[in-house]
C-alpha cells in the first residue's frame, strides 16, 4: 500500500489544522476567477481639459492586471474608425491608479465641434492567468465651463461583469439562487459602483452585456444612493433607464455612494 509520507513539521501543522497537504501528484486548481475591477470618472467632461489632457479615469483592481483602454466617439462601436484614444498599461493590485487617454487629432477635431457625439470608454483588465474583466460606460457630451456651472451632473459610475461560477453577491428579488450560490451558465451579473452628489440632475442607463436581457436589479446593503426605475417593462430588455434616489440622511450637495447589481440572462 502506498502511503503519503510527511515530515515532522508538516505533520505537526496538519494536526493543528493550520494547513492542508495535497495528495502526491495533485495539482492546484487553475485560476478561473476574473479580477475585481472598477472605474471612476466624471460623467461630464470639460472641453478645455479634454483638449489639454485627454480623458482621465481611476481604476481599482483586486490583483495585478494588464489594462487595455480605449475611447470611442462619433459612434457606438469600438472599431478603428471610431476609436479616438487608446492605451495599454498595468495596475499593481490590490490598488488604484489614474489612467490617462490622450486624444488623437481626429478626437480633438470632434471635441471642438458643436454637438459632439457621446463618448464611450471601454476597459479590459486581464490577470496573470488570462482571466479578463470588461467594463464599458458612456460619458456625457463635452461641456464648456459655463455649461458645467449651469448644472452638469457630478456622478461617476464604474461597472464589472461577473461570469458563471462567480459567487452571487446578494439576494435578487424574484430570483431563486442556486443552492451553491454560484452564478449558473447563461447568466451574467453587472456590478455598478456609483458615486453621485445629491441635488445634481441625474439620469442613467444600465445595460446588460450584449446578447443578454435584464432579469432584475438588486442593491447592496448600506448603499446611500439607489436606482429608481423609469420604465417598468424593462425585464427581458437589454437596457433600463433609472433615476437616483438618495438616503434622506444625505444632505444636498453631499456625495453618496452605492453598489448595484444587474442580473441578466442570455437572450
Amino acid at each position: 500500500m502506498r502511503r503519503q509520507i510527511m515530515t515532522g513539521a508538516a505533520a505537526a501543522l496538519c494536526a493543528a489544522g493550520a494547513v492542508a497537504v495535497p495528495a502526491i501528484g495533485q495539482s492546484p486548481a487553475p485560476d478561473k476567477t476574473p479580477p475585481e475591477v472598477s472605474i471612476a470618472f466624471s460623467s461630464t467632461q470639460l472641453e478645455s481639459r479634454l483638449l489639454g489632457e485627454g480623458v482621465q479615469f481611476g481604476l481599482a483592481a483586486s490583483e495585478n492586471v494588464k489594462v487595455d483602454a480605449s475611447l470611442s466617439m462619433g459612434g457606438r462601436t469600438f472599431d478603428a474608425g471610431n476609436v479616438v484614444a487608446s492605451t495599454t498599461t498595468s495596475v499593481q493590485g490590490p490598488g488604484k491608479q489614474l489612467i490617462k487617454l490622450a486624444l488623437t487629432d481626429r478626437g480633438r477635431e470632434l471635441i471642438r465641434q458643436n454637438g459632439t457625439e457621446p463618448m464611450v470608454l471601454h476597459v479590459t483588465a486581464t490577470d496573470a492567468a488570462g482571466n479578463a474583466a470588461a467594463i464599458s460606460d458612456r460619458l456625457s457630451r463635452t461641456q464648456r465651463l459655463e455649461a458645467r456651472r449651469a448644472g452638469g451632473s457630478a456622478a461617476a459610475i464604474g461597472s464589472t461583469v461577473l461570469r458563471p461560477g462567480a459567487e452571487i453577491p446578494i439576494d435578487f428579488p424574484g430570483y431563486r439562487e442556486p443552492a451553491d450560490d454560484r452564478l449558473p451558465a447563461n447568466y451574467r451579473i453587472v456590478r455598478y459602483r456609483v458615486s453621485a452628489v445629491r441635488g445634481d440632475k441625474h439620469a442613467m442607463t444600465l445595460k446588460a452585456p450584449r446578447g443578454f436581457g435584464i432579469v432584475t436589479l438588486g442593491v447592496s446593503e448600506g448603499s446611500e444612493v439607489t436606482p429608481t426605475v423609469r420604465n417598468a417593462d424593462y425585464p427581458g430588455h437589454r437596457a433600463v433607464r433609472i433615476e437616483l434616489n438618495f438616503n434622506p440622511k444625505i444632505d444636498r450637495g453631499q456625495r453618496a455612494t452605492g453598489t448595484w447589481y444587474l442580473l441578466a440572462h442570455r437572450g
